[in-house]
Parts: C-alpha cells; sequence; structure tokens
C-alpha cells in the first residue's frame, strides 16, 4: 500500500503543475499598425493585464488592478519594451520607433504607442519577440492600414514559430504629385518669392518663363540633393531662401525694369531647391519617378497661382500713373517679410 501510494505522488505533481499553467488560458497580445498621410508609421500594441504584469510588473499592492499611479510608475519599463520585442522595417531598412504614450482601457488592457518616421518603400517587415518573453501558446494578431489600400488586409496571426509579418504597401502613383502641389501651396516663402518676381506687372508669357525657369533650377538641386551628391544643412538653405526674396523685393524697388529676370529665378531656384528636397528627404524617398512627379507637382501648383495672381496684379496696377507707387509699395512689404524669416531663421 505505501507502495502504491509512492507511485501516486509523481502523477500528483505533474496534475497540479498543470492546473497550475492552465489556470492562464494561452495569452493574446495585438498589434494594430497604421500608416499615416505623410508615410510615417503607427503602431499600437495592446497587452493583456497579465501579460503586461510578466513583462514588466506594476501591480505592486497585488489588488489584481492596474491603478494610475501604478501604471504611472512603471511607465519607463513600458515605453522601453516595444523596442525590445518589435522589429519593424520597410525594404530592409529597420526603423527606430518612439514609444511616448502608455495608457490602460476600461478592460485593465495596457495600450503603447510607437510612432516610426517615414521611410517610403514597398513593403512592410514586422518580426516579433514577444514569444521569448510570455508562456507558450501566446499569440499576437497584427493588422495593417496603408493610405491607399482599396479595402481592409486579413489579419495576421503571429506565433512562436510564425512571428513575422510581411506585406506589400499599396501604393499610389500620383501620391508625389499631390505631394508637390501641396507642398508649393503651404510653403509661403517659397509663394512670396513668386509673388515678388510678378509684381513688376510682367505678361503671362514672361511669367511662364520665369516659374518653368524657376522649376528647372530646383529641380537639379532637388535631384542632386536627393541623390546626396550635394546636401546643406536647413540651417543655410532656410536663411538663404529667406535671403532670395529680400533682394527680389529690393531689386523691384531699385530697377524700373528688371530685364532677364528668369537668369535671376534660376539662379535662387538653385538654392530653394535644396530646401524642396529637405522633404523628399524626411520621406526617405530616393527614385527618380517620385522626384520627377513632385517637381511636376510644384510646377502645376505654380501655374496655377500664377493664373488666379496675376489678373489681381495687372489690376492693380492697370493705373499706370499709380504703377511705380504701388510695385515699390508691395515690394517693400515683400522685402520686409523676407528679412523677418531670415532673423528668425537664423537667429531664433
Amino acid at each position: 500500500m505505501k507502495r502504491y501510494r509512492g507511485s501516486l505522488f509523481p502523477l500528483l505533481l505533474v496534475l497540479l503543475v498543470t492546473a497550475s499553467v492552465n489556470a492562464h488560458p494561452p495569452g493574446i497580445s495585438g498589434i494594430e499598425l497604421a500608416e499615416k498621410a505623410n508615410g510615417s508609421f503607427e503602431l499600437l500594441l495592446t497587452l493583456s493585464r497579465f501579460d503586461a504584469e510578466i513583462l514588466s510588473p506594476m501591480d505592486t499592492d497585488r489588488d489584481g488592478r492596474i491603478s494610475a499611479m501604478e501604471l504611472d510608475d512603471a511607465r519607463a519599463d513600458l515605453e522601453a519594451l516595444p523596442a525590445k520585442m518589435i522589429k519593424l522595417s520597410i525594404d530592409g531598412s529597420v526603423l527606430e520607433g518612439t514609444c511616448n504614450n502608455v495608457s490602460a482601457d476600461d478592460k485593465d488592457n495596457v495600450l503603447l504607442v510607437v510612432n516610426y518616421p517615414a521611410a517610403g518603400g514597398e513593403h512592410i517587415t514586422l518580426v516579433s519577440s514577444i514569444f521569448d518573453h510570455l508562456p507558450g501558446g501566446h499569440r499576437q494578431l497584427v493588422d495593417l492600414s496603408t493610405r491607399n489600400q482599396d479595402q481592409p488586409l486579413p489579419t495576421v496571426t503571429l506565433t512562436e514559430r510564425g512571428r513575422v509579418f510581411d506585406s506589400k504597401i499599396p501604393g499610389d502613383p500620383l501620391a508625389f504629385l499631390f505631394l508637390g502641389i501641396e507642398h508649393i501651396l503651404t510653403g509661403y516663402d517659397h509663394l512670396l518669392f513668386l509673388f515678388a518676381l510678378l509684381i513688376i506687372g510682367i505678361g503671362f508669357r514672361d511669367a511662364a518663363l520665369v516659374i518653368t525657369s524657376f522649376t528647372i533650377a530646383h529641380s537639379i538641386t532637388l535631384v542632386l540633393a536627393t541623390y546626396d551628391v550635394v546636401r546643406l544643412s536647413p540651417e543655410i538653405v532656410e536663411p538663404l531662401i529667406a535671403l532670395s526674396i529680400v533682394y527680389v523685393g529690393i531689386e523691384n524697388i531699385l530697377k524700373k525694369e528688371a530685364r532677364y529676370r528668369w537668369a535671376l529665378t534660376f539662379l535662387f531656384g538653385l538654392i530653394h531647391g535644396l530646401g524642396f528636397a529637405s522633404i523628399l528627404r524626411d520621406l526617405g524617398v530616393g527614385d527618380t519617378w517620385s522626384v520627377l512627379l513632385f517637381n511636376l507637382g510644384v510646377e502645376v501648383g505654380q501655374l496655377a497661382i500664377a493664373c488666379l495672381v496675376l489678373p489681381v496684379i495687372w489690376i492693380l496696377l492697370k493705373p499706370r500713373s499709380n504703377f511705380r507707387t504701388i510695385s515699390v509699395a508691395l515690394s517693400i512689404a515683400v522685402s520686409a517679410a523676407g528679412l523677418y524669416w531670415f532673423i528668425q531663421r537664423t537667429f531664433f
């Protein structure tokens, strides 16, 4: 009889351990990966309280819930978790994310928001190592939403053996065309530079020549800067753009007729192109097609602005007796704005 009882002990021990393990079913965490309008990505990692406790203990009073104070005390450790467990890359280039948003929902889940910079590319790959830190059987559900997808992409389940998520990023071939239009419409310093070129009362043909000269010039430096052939710090480029506005305004005041304005425009367009390049560089763009579309968008935006602004300028300058007075007054205002930007960008 004693022998029989002794043989049951190992079996009871196994049953107890099994029951202990099965007290918590295999956990499930979630990742929602969303592409933003500027091409950057936001990742939302959702962890149950149980899984979050394993990764970063925070329930100090052992009441089975996470209070706001406990969450705040563990914030630094929680913010460091995504970098340890998630590797996100675009076309093989690893992105460095920043987690600066930690919260808990009404179901006591812990939510971590990670922001990744825009990189540009066709494939996104996510590798999760959360399975190395949590009990066996854990699953992770991944959802991807992009700017140009026609319909929701299916949810992918990652496991310990299949921990890689890989997907093609749907692309919009006209995205950079619209980006170029948007940039020129919201680039007030570039717009003021164009306005300064036009307020001397030139005709539409000369205006088109000036704008095209400007586009060709900034296209040259835009391509060179995008491919890192030429690179200047924005701390140099931005004040130079402001000075170009100041110079054109002063030339309008000192000269009654600005001949060969297209040549002057070409020279300053080279500088403005370096400013445009910072936009594409921030997006991680380095292909010729995207650069050409961006340039075309800038040209379309400039011509559209010229079509709207030139008739207004012609009406303002129509009384020839007031032509010079109005042109000089507008040029003074332009130079003053350029000088303000120069001081702001140089000293502040």
